[in-house]
């Protein structure tokens, strides 16, 4: 299975090994690290938003679903932290930023489109309003 070993580090390092009689091998720490990021909560949705082109803090608010403006602005800028986007500063006063994917953020767009074909094939018919938490 090419999925499995893909996932699996053939050679984890001597803190990283199970114990003896572990059934479950360890995961690679790219692995890991990648879906610590992702599965924060509306970090998907954000990056979803994103693929559309670059948005500013509100925009971003208002299409990344009710996200609160202090739990957006820490997403955005731990994803800039960790390279997913870019912030670009237009003015102070008053404040005017817009966000953009940069090539790894756009990287996830496969991902997201994927997540979008299952949920199409298994997610039962609920429409759900831009302002509706999922």
């Amino acid at each position: 299975m090419a999925y499995t070993r893909s996932m699996v580090d053939a050679t984890p390092s001597a803190n990283e090994q199970e114990p003896e009689g572990s059934s479950c091998p360890p995961l690679n720490t790219k692995l890991m690290h990648a879906l610590g990021l992702l599965q924060e909560k509306w970090t998907l949705f954000i990056v979803a938003a994103l693929l559309h082109g670059p948005r500013g803090f509100n925009e971003m608010g208002r299409n990344a679903g009710r996200v609160n403006s202090t739990t957006l602005a820490q997403r955005l800028a731990h994803l800039e932290q960790a390279g997913l986007l870019r912030k670009t500063v237009h003015s102070t006063m008053p404040p005017r930023t817009s966000y953009e994917l940069t090539e790894a953020g756009r990287a996830l767009q496969p991902a997201i489109e994927a997540i979008a074909a299952w949920g199409e094939r298994y997610m039962p018919d609920q429409p759900m309003g831009c302002g509706e938490e999922p």
